[in-house]
């Protein structure tokens, strides 16, 4: 008979799998705190700053930490100015324009899709076009308008 072989000196050691495994999720769960940071600091310093004493809002150097909150900005917006009025206003204006928008787009896609008309092909082309071209459009890109002297 002959002997065969054992594999038991072949296979490599498993701690090395393990270890690689805990440094990918230590690295995930730190990019992750990460842009986390990145994506919430705007909303959570807009928020202090909101409560923020007007005084220590027009500082040269932001405060990031404080304890000296108030209520004196939305005290002064709604006792001062018009500011729910100007907000039932706006409200009014968004919706109406929703309201008209969808109504005219829903009348015009079932007439692009559905009636037999001349001139229905090229519309529906043009609509496409614009659907294209308005993120390249030089005057609605913000880098591309024309700076105003001051």
């Amino acid at each position: 008979m002959t002997a065969i072989p054992s594999r038991e000196g072949t296979r490599a050691p498993r701690v090395g799998y393990a270890a690689q495994k805990l440094l990918v999720r230590v690295l995930g769960w730190g990019i992750l705190a990460l842009v986390l940071l990145v994506a919430l600091f705007p909303v959570y310093f807009m928020g202090i700053t909101a409560f923020h004493p007007p005084t220590l809002s027009a500082g040269r150097v932001p405060t990031i930490f404080t304890t000296d909150l108030t209520l004196k900005a939305f005290r002064d917006l709604l006792h001062q100015y018009p500011f729910l009025t100007w907000l039932r206003n706006t409200f009014l204006v968004s919706i109406c324009s929703t309201i008209l928008s969808v109504t005219c787009s829903t009348f015009a896609a079932y007439s692009l899709s559905r009636l037999r008309y001349r001139g229905r092909r090229w519309l529906s082309n043009a609509v496409f076009l614009v659907y294209l071209d308005a993120p390249l459009h030089p005057d609605l890109h913000p880098a591309e308008r024309p700076q105003v002297a001051r």
